[in-house]
């Protein structure tokens, strides 16, 4: 009795948590992208690492010369953007820049469970938020 309640606490329930999520968002792309409104551009997705520097989930390049940064952020409410997570979005969104010699505009976006709350450092880093419920909308 009470195991599910004792192992959902615990860092290794929540690191599954994040890889299944994460996994869930990569089944539904389509449906991430109908939510920034990307149905009708031409787009290439995947994921990017630049060694031990920078990982980023999701890229979404598109064809009008923009690439989605995508953070994935499983969570059991709203999702809160601090200081610090702001310093490292810009951190990972200068590395690709760097790395990747792009010349495109970068927009960063979160892909979440309930939501961003609203605070300064949401407004100056995440340009859009997508939500599970978004993942399941009909395209």
């Amino acid at each position: 009795s009470g195991t599910w309640i004792k192992q959902s606490t615990g860092n290794s329930w929540k690191s599954w948590s994040g890889f299944a999520f994460e996994a869930l968002c990569h089944k539904h792309i389509e449906q991430i992208k109908a939510k920034l409104g990307l149905a009708v551009i031409h787009t290439e997705v995947s994921a990017w690492r630049a060694k031990d520097e920078a990982q980023i989930d999701l890229l979404i390049d598109r064809a009008d010369h923009c690439i989605n940064l995508c953070e994935m952020k499983f969570y059991d409410g709203e999702f809160t953007v601090d200081k610090s997570y702001a310093q490292e979005l810009q951190r990972k969104a200068q590395v690709f820049r760097e790395k990747t010699k792009t010349r495109k505009s970068i927009f960063t976006t979160i892909v979440t469970t309930f939501g961003v709350k609203e605070n300064e450092y949401k407004i100056s880093r995440i340009q859009s938020v997508v939500v599970l419920d978004d993942l399941f909308a009909r395209v």
